[in-house]
């Protein structure tokens, strides 16, 4: 899954802040990350699943035929 990154300027800001305001942050910061993957990311997501299963198929495929050749 893709992960959003905050910028470390913008951590280190947020840390000196009280913890109500943090709390509002991750509230806020939850309905960007779900706003973000249900609109933009959630074909990209999907696309990522089908390529690392893919990936996980032939890497698989290649160890049992190095198998095979022991």
């Amino acid at each position: 899954f893709w992960l959003i990154r905050v910028p470390s300027s913008c951590r280190a800001q947020e840390e000196t802040k009280g913890h109500k305001e943090i709390g509002v942050h991750q509230v806020h910061q939850e309905e960007m990350v779900k706003m973000v993957y249900q609109g933009y990311q959630g074909p990209l997501v999907l696309q990522v699943l089908a390529e690392t299963s893919l990936l996980n198929m032939i890497l698989q495929s290649q160890l049992i035929m190095a198998q095979d050749l022991w």
